[in-house]
């Protein structure tokens, strides 16, 4: 019960842990070296540097630089690109320099990676599911929208599997009551999208909206779609925790019969 209490507690959203190492220590290793996850954590921001200079500056993205940071996706691949950018550092600190202590509490990049980390991680999940059930099927009325299929399943797609890989590799414990890091990061991109709106911005296309699905000058249908947003970025946050138990208990067991995935 008292598990179960925890995912409630408010404190917990102060980012404040017993165990540094959880932070740079996998699960499925038995030894306390920082040296395997400092690799794979490199590979994973490698993998999101790569996206989002893709996303950037491929010859069809880079005539619309201007409108690069408009979208949903790609505030979502700069978070990845933060998150996974800070579990290296992490690691890094723990390799060069040795255990990280939190005596006194955790070091501030630590819970700034903690923060982004439970931010960045439902929010992958939800652009995949968002641009695959509503943005996707929208694009077939507009010809302007030329997309380039694989770097469409790298943004859309890929970018969830990292997080992913990112969430099973490690040992960091999330809580319910952290799905407000993640609602009022999904909060503040629809103030900014009502904001551009009233302001007269416009898509690449020239269009009032940014996604069709969220055209303020359809006011019903904008606040629907930010409900059922609101909805699923909960619902994946849900998911997120429970990957993470999971993920932890499959690890026990695993050690407990003296089988591990790192050695």
């Amino acid at each position: 019960m008292g598990a179960i209490r925890d995912q409630f507690r408010w404190k917990k959203l102060k980012l404040q842990d017993d165990n540094a190492s959880d932070f740079y220590l996998s699960c499925w290793q038995r030894n306390r070296m920082a040296m395997p996850m400092l690799c794979i954590r490199l590979v994973l921001f490698a993998g999101c540097l790569g996206i989002l200079l893709s996303s950037m500056l491929l010859p069809e993205r880079i005539i619309y630089i201007d409108y690069w940071a408009l979208y949903l996706t790609q505030w979502g691949l700069l978070m990845n690109l933060i998150t996974t950018g800070m579990a290296t550092a992490v690691s890094a600190v723990a390799y060069f320099k040795g255990p990280i202590d939190a005596t006194f509490g955790l070091p501030w990049y630590i819970r700034l990676f903690w923060g982004c980390y439970c931010i960045s991680v439902p929010v992958a999940f939800h652009i995949t599911v968002f641009y695959y059930s509503f943005v996707m099927a929208s694009m077939d009325e507009f010809e302007e929208y030329d997309l380039n299929p694989v770097l469409d399943v790298f943004t859309h797609g890929v970018n969830s599997i990292i997080m992913f890989l990112l969430l099973f590799t490690s040992n960091i414990s999330v809580y319910f009551v952290q799905f407000l890091f993640p609602f009022a990061f999904m909060v503040i991109y629809m103030v900014f999208t009502i904001i551009y709106y009233y302001a007269g911005g416009t898509n690449p296309f020239g269009d009032r909206f940014i996604y069709l699905a969220l055209d303020w000058g359809e006011p019903i249908t904008a606040t629907a779609t930010v409900f059922i947003s609101a909805g699923v970025v909960t619902s994946l946050y849900i998911v997120v925790v429970l990957m993470t138990v999971l993920r932890n208990l499959l690890s026990r067991k695993l050690k407990n019969d003296n089988l591990y995935i790192i050695s």
